[in-house]
Formats: structure tokens, sequence, C-alpha cells
């Protein structure tokens, strides 16, 4: 059963090991640990500067990326390829691509699209520009951050997965230079809190108490797994309890709970 616990409170760990008769059972000690499970990621880079990406047509409107992805059956794939983007395309905010409208403009001027110095300028916002990305990329896709900076992240996930800037106009723009490369990463298995001695209170019974579920360690909204560990001193062999949790934030003000077996 999962259960819902305040991140930044503390809570009480309680394991209870009984015989097969339902009595207390004489462990000499227990130890809990806590992990959680970090998901198989793409390869992704994300610009240093954010929007807005003020770009200048024939002048800073070149990317090249270079992209290796992990197919499966058809095996490994390696793309190098330059795009131009299609700022032309770059009307009334790019509504028609699914951005959200913004009020960025040419500096010193009122307008998102502008002729400056016999120069045609343009005024992106992240999504914006991940969207003319997406238009002719190959291998890779974009995105915009919460933050207005934009990402480049591989087609596929793991560690076989690779992507690197190369040569672009644009790369001084979003603050990424050529050769500025990341690896992709497979599930992986992490540790929040190592094998831990608990108390015993009583025959069968161990506590942890007050175990501080600090933001700096956990994160809310993740799944959490508990681990209980002893050994049955009738068989000599290990035995184990599990639970889980998620992390929530707190909604209201309210006393701090335990989170027992």
């Amino acid at each position: 059963m999962i259960s819902n616990i305040e991140i930044n409170k503390s809570i009480d760990l309680e394991a209870v090991w009984l015989d097969a008769n339902l009595q207390p059972l004489n462990v000499t000690e227990t130890t809990f640990e806590i992990y959680h499970y970090d998901p198989k990621l793409p390869a992704e880079i994300k610009a240093t500067l954010h929007e807005p990406y003020i770009i200048t047509q024939t002048i800073s409107d070149t990317l090249g990326i270079t992209s290796v992805n992990d197919y499966g059956v058809s095996g490994m794939v390696s793309i190098t390829s330059a795009i131009t983007l299609e700022l032309d395309l770059t009307v009334d905010q790019l509504a028609g691509l699914g951005c959200p409208p913004n009020d960025y403009v040419i500096p010193g001027t009122n307008s998102k699209v502008s002729i400056v110095s016999g120069n045609t300028m343009y005024a992106l916002s992240a999504w914006e520009l991940a969207a003319l990305i997406n238009l002719q990329a190959s291998g890779y896709y974009a995105v915009s951050d919460d933050n207005g900076f934009l990402v480049l992240k591989t087609d596929t996930l793991g560690h076989y997965t690779n992507i690197t800037i190369d040569y672009g106009t644009l790369n001084p723009i979003i603050g990424l230079p050529e050769g500025v490369s990341a690896t992709g990463k497979e599930v992986a298995l992490i540790f929040n809190q190592q094998p831990t001695e608990m108390v015993q209170m009583a025959i069968g019974k161990f506590v942890y108490p007050d175990l501080y579920l600090s933001s700096t360690t956990y994160e809310s909204f993740k799944r959490y797994y508990i681990v209980y560990r002893t050994t049955d001193p009738n068989i000599g062999l290990e035995i184990t309890k599990e639970e889980d949790f998620v992390l929530v934030e707190s909604i209201k003000p309210k006393l701090n709970f335990s989170f027992n077996k």
C-alpha cells in the first residue's frame, strides 16, 4: 500500500516481526534502508542562455547536431545534420505550432520581427525556437524547460545514446559552443538512506524515530521504498518487510505524523 507523506516532515519507522503463530519473533537486530529509482533518460543538452533568443536571418540561424540513438532491432544510428531555421514561419507567436503567447520584441523596437541595419531579426521564446528546430530535427528534438531555456534531447533513451553540438551560427545565441556533448542514462537504483540499525523497543519490535525527510535529499511526488531486514533465529535466514511512500507538498499546516507498518 502506498502512503502519502509530507516532504520536510519527520516520521517514525516501526518494524514488528511475528512468527507463524503471530507471536513476537525474538530477533536481535533490524536495519532499514530507503531507495528510489531514477528512470532511463535520453541524452540531453540544456542551453546556458535563456529566452528571448534574438536571431538574425542568414547570420545566426543555423544549428548543427550529431545524435546517436539506440533503435533496438535497427541498432545504433548516428545522424549528423545542419538545419537552417525557417524563421519566415514566425507569425503571430507561432500559435499554430502550439507555442504559448509571449511579448518578446527586438530590442529598440515594438515588434517581434524587425529589420535592423538591413537584417531581419526575430525575438523567439524557447518554445518557438524549439518548434522551429523540430520541423527539421532528425535523431533529436527540442523542448523548452519551465524557466525558458532551450533543451535538446535524443529520440531514444539509455547510456548508448549521445548528442553533440556541432558548428552552427546559432551556438552563441543559445550559449552552447561546438563540442558540447551529453550521454543518456539507464534505470538507476538510488539509495537515499543506506542500511541503518533500528532501536529495539520490545521482543520483535524495532523503531527508528524522527527520520527527517528533507527536500535536499528527497523529492516531491516521487515514489520511495523502505526495506526492513533481520535474521530469523529459527532458520538462520534473512527476512524482510517492505513499504513504499510518495512525498507530497504541504497543503496546509498540520502536525507531524508517523509512518508505521
